[in-house]
């Protein structure tokens, strides 16, 4: 009875967050920038297999997320590489929610 409140399952999950990272590294070319506005899960996700190759760390990165964050992301020569998680400096202390 999977309708549309059947939940999505990881992996496909994993595949279609890991799918829109590639689609932006590629949109955003050399020295371009690109701004991607989504939640905490596929944040901590890309966040995790930047850092570690794989999800291990997802639940963890997931957990500590603030709304309204800021990551960011540099792709060079090297491929694609965190530079920032999380950042919430910007957001008043009293206002600062998770998930």
């Amino acid at each position: 009875v999977g309708g549309a409140d059947a939940p999505e399952p990881f992996a496909r999950f994993t595949e279609r967050v890991l799918s829109s990272l590639d689609s932006a590294v590629e949109q955003a070319g050399s020295g371009r920038g690109v701004a991607v506005f989504t939640s905490g899960g596929p944040i901590a996700l890309v966040t995790s297999y930047l850092l570690a190759g794989d999800a291990s760390l997802f639940i963890t990165l997931n957990r500590v997320a603030v709304n309204a964050a800021v990551t960011t992301l540099i792709v060079g020569r090297g491929g694609t590489r965190l530079l920032t998680f999380n950042e919430h400096t910007h957001v008043p202390r009293d206002s600062v929610t998770f998930r």
